[in-house]
């Protein structure tokens, strides 16, 4: 049975979009920040810039899409040149905000949850544009 990890899926999405400079958002603690940092670097992506909202992780649902967008804002600004904005964790509540963020930001925005989408339905074949969630979903019908 083909599978694939949350990590894996976004890897693959960041291919697919040609992205490899990053500016990444995130609720983790400062150990668990430098995990990601190191992972993305051993797969050959760069975290140009990390904003952390720092949350526990039974929090992390609670911080608003206003702090989200705020967060991407910053993280993009203190980023040199970034090709997308990473945003993962599935208990950050992002969904709602990734197309403000791209339209506002002009860059695309690649989240646990939508990496995760992308992975399944290109897997099964799907190709279909999915509006309001962003270019990676979007990406799906060739666009």
């Amino acid at each position: 049975m083909p599978c694939t990890t949350s990590i894996v899926a976004a890897l693959d999405a960041f291919r697919d979009l040609s992205v490899s400079r990053l500016a990444v958002v995130d609720p983790y603690p400062p150990d668990l920040n430098e995990k990601v940092v190191s992972y993305l670097k051993a797969w050959g992506f760069e975290a140009r810039s990390l904003v952390s909202l720092t949350t526990e992780f039974t929090t992390s649902s609670a911080v608003s899409v206003a702090d989200i967008y705020q967060a991407a804002k910053r993280a993009v600004r203190e980023a040199d040149n970034p090709d997308a904005i990473y945003i993962p964790c599935a208990n950050f509540p992002v969904v709602d905000v990734i197309e403000d963020i791209e339209t506002d930001l002009g860059l695309p925005v690649i989240a646990n949850m939508t990496s995760q989408l992308y992975a399944a339905f290109k897997a099964i074949g799907m190709r279909e544009k999915i509006d309001g969630y962003g270019r990676l979903m979007r990406l799906l019908a060739g666009g």
